[in-house]
C-alpha cells in the first residue's frame, strides 16, 4: 500500500469518526505515520505452553514498543 493510499485511508476513517463521535476534522496523522513504521509496534510476552498458572494470573500481556503509538 501506498502513503497516498494510506492518506486516502485516513481520510475515511476520519469521516467515519466524525459521524460516530461528532468531532471534526478528526487528525489522523497518528494514522500516517504507523503506515509509515510499517508494523505493529507491539510486543507479545506468554507463558510456554502447557505451564499450569494460578487462577487470574495473566498467560499473555500486550506491550507497546514505540512511544508514539498508543
Amino acid at each position: 500500500m501506498s502513503e497516498t493510499d494510506a492518506k486516502k485511508i485516513a481520510v475515511e476513517y476520519s469521516k467515519l469518526i466524525q459521524k460516530y463521535i461528532g468531532v471534526s476534522n478528526f487528525d489522523t496523522s497518528h494514522f500516517i505515520e504507523l503506515h509509515k513504521l510499517g508494523k505493529l509496534p507491539i510486543e507479545f510476552r506468554a507463558l510456554p505452553e502447557g505451564t499450569l498458572s494460578p487462577y487470574k494470573l495473566p498467560v499473555i500481556t500486550f506491550h507497546n514498543t514505540d512511544k508514539r503509538f498508543a
